[in-house]
């Protein structure tokens, strides 16, 4: 696309069939990471091999740290100190409504009850995959620079790539929503529509997913959504259309700027690409 048509400060499009890179810009500039970073944390997850079916109590150790999440206004899952659930639901709660406590839940339990040896994980992760400029602080991103928490489009693209590669997770950010089970803390299903066993409903921040949205895009195939005041609104994308399969990363856009952005880059994308037998 021609350079004004995209605001978003930070860009990347890719073409996963042919390994190339369709278009970028300001790819390798360090910024704050926002919610992005919870593709790692869920990546780390996938791969680490434990049976999602298993549970997980959530201590008092991260009481702390869901008080800082309230205070700062991250969005969450409410998931409760006590609280015992599935790495299953931890996995659909960091994901789809981009629960800033299913996220330290899950660095938590990966990092045996220790957060940074959970964030070293992350980034060894991180440097295996190429990255060279992103450092992890948190398993969230609701932290920023000031903590040292950042990455660059060019990095989210090459986590986004890994994470389009793993089929659990893209099972998980496809779907538009997810019903979390009735725990010890949440005993009683909060709507009367709730299936058996049911306590309520998280619906995915992504609305180019939600059919019933006028962003709605049935080409998309997730992936992450991310905001905070200091990186903007932040969206990383797969698309897959005839065949043709596109990852976009965009960073630093305005609210519906994110949408815009990415609908611009994946009709250029598939515009460039047409697959002939």
């Amino acid at each position: 696309p021609p350079e004004g048509a995209v605001n978003a400060e930070a860009v990347v499009l890719y073409n996963v069939d042919t390994d190339t890179v369709v278009y970028e810009k300001n790819s390798r500039e360090v910024r704050a990471a926002a919610s992005l970073t919870k593709m790692m944390t869920a990546l780390l997850l996938a791969e680490s091999g434990e049976d999602l079916s298993a549970t997980f109590t959530i201590p008092e150790g991260l009481s702390e740290e869901f008080d800082r999440i309230q205070a700062e206004n991250g969005s969450d899952a409410d998931l409760k100190i006590g609280e015992t659930v599935t790495l299953e639901s931890l996995l659909y709660a960091c994901l789809l409504p981009s629960g800033n406590d299913a996220a330290s839940a899950i660095a938590y339990y990966l990092g045996n009850g220790d957060m940074q040896a959970f964030f070293d994980r992350m980034n060894a992760r991180a440097a295996e995959l190429g990255c060279e400029n992103t450092n992890f602080t948190c398993a969230h991103g609701l932290y920023g620079l000031e903590c040292g928490n950042h990455s660059t489009a060019w990095d989210m693209f090459l986590i986004g790539r890994a994470f389009r590669e793993n089929d659990l997770l893209m099972e998980v950010v496809t779907q538009t929503g997810y019903w979390m089970p009735l725990t010890n803390m949440h005993t009683e299903a909060e709507s009367a529509d709730a299936p058996e066993g049911a306590a309520y409903y998280i619906t995915t921040t992504n609305v180019m997913q939600l059919p019933d949205q006028e962003l709605y895009r049935p080409y998309i195939r997730g992936i992450k959504t991310g905001f905070t005041n200091a990186a903007g609104h932040c969206f990383v994308g797969a698309a897959e259309r005839d065949g043709v399969e596109l990852i976009s990363v965009v960073l630093a856009a305005g609210q519906r700027g994110r949408w815009a952005d990415t609908i611009k880059l994946m009709d250029y994308g598939f515009s460039q690409y047409v697959n002939v037998t």
